[in-house]
């Protein structure tokens, strides 16, 4: 016969078990950890269910990362620098950051940030280091994508991108490639009234600006890693663009007081292409020794003509050609 305000032990233990089965024990990756004098971000899981979509888009979600347009600085350090794999590169920096734009973010493994960068690197004050190699223990990988992206405003404009990968336990290949061409419009029309010493004059402005644009990029780089752990890398990289625009502007200026008119009409016509090629060879011994090439060829021949009317009279004829 159970005692009065008691339980039957066989009740007790149906209970305890009934609570155990509904305890569940989850747990995550931390985000940051501090390794060598630097905070190592876990990128995935940083940008993981965010739209990022570029190695150049991860980096800006860094805690401490201020970002504005293509420029990045770090918060407490002021400007920073940039290395991929821990390689430095010639690249300048805005060419660097079209090459990060090409790199989809899902081959960003993690990003490393030191607020004084270590000796090895060559360079002064923060660095962040991208890393964007890939886990070869995994064995034999095949992976790529392909994305095409259309734009329609006052004219079209169309973006592709595809980039594969391809590596084993001691061989990789990787291929990045995107384009873009389309075709641009802007303007602006401005009216203003100014009261002088002489009287009124009103302005009336009509800006038009129209440019027709291709850009490439393509990179294609292996590495091969020996029984000995040494590295033998490779990589090519091109970029290129071939630009036209035209920029007009017509202007009333109507002095009021002395009833005067002038009408003035500017047109300013911009033909540029460029390319910039980058080769890489590159040998890591596991002594520490390090041995490679770096080359870097690049062009920019530009065209430009300015003219300007007043009343339809030609005052300024302006024709620059730069190589």
């Amino acid at each position: 016969m159970p005692i009065a305000g008691t339980c039957p032990e066989e009740i007790v233990l149906e209970e305890k078990t009934h609570l155990l089965g509904e305890i569940t024990v989850s747990g995550e990756r931390p985000q940051v950890k501090v390794s060598g004098g630097g905070l190592v971000y876990d990128t995935p899981q940083l940008i993981k269910g965010k739209a990022i979509t570029n190695a150049f888009e991860a980096i800006r979600e860094l805690p401490g990362i201020i970002s504005q347009d293509d420029e990045l600085s770090l918060l407490g350090a002021g400007s920073v620098s940039i290395v991929i794999n821990g390689q430095l590169t010639n690249l300048s920096p805005d060419q660097l950051i079209n090459m990060l734009k090409s790199i989809p973010a899902s081959r960003v493994k993690q990003t490393e940030i030191m607020y004084n960068a270590p000796a090895r690197y060559n360079v002064k004050g923060a660095l962040i280091n991208v890393v964007i190699e890939q886990d070869k223990s995994q064995g034999d990988l095949l992976q790529g994508e392909v994305g095409v992206e259309y734009n329609q405003r006052h004219y079209a404009n169309g973006l592709t991108h595809a980039n594969l990968l391809y590596t084993t336990s001691r061989f990789s290949l990787d291929v990045l490639a995107n384009g873009n061409k389309g075709r641009f419009y802007g303007g602006e029309n401005m009216f203003a009234r100014h009261t002088l010493d002489t009287g009124k004059v009103e302005i009336d402005q009509v800006n038009r600006s129209r440019n027709n644009r291709i850009e490439g990029t393509f990179r294609i780089g292996t590495e091969y890693q020996f029984t000995n752990t040494d590295r033998l890398s490779a990589s090519y990289y091109i970029n290129a663009d071939d630009m036209a625009a035209q920029r007009t502007s017509a202007s009333d200026f109507n002095y009021l007081q002395e009833s005067l008119l002038i009408l003035a009409a500017s047109t300013t016509d911009l033909d540029r292409s460029s390319a910039l090629h980058n080769f890489k060879v590159q040998y890591d011994s596991h002594t520490d020794l390090t041995a490679g090439i770096d080359f870097v060829s690049y062009r920019s021949p530009e065209s430009q003509e300015f003219l300007n009317c007043d009343n339809e009279i030609v005052t300024t004829d302006l024709q620059n050609n730069s190589r």
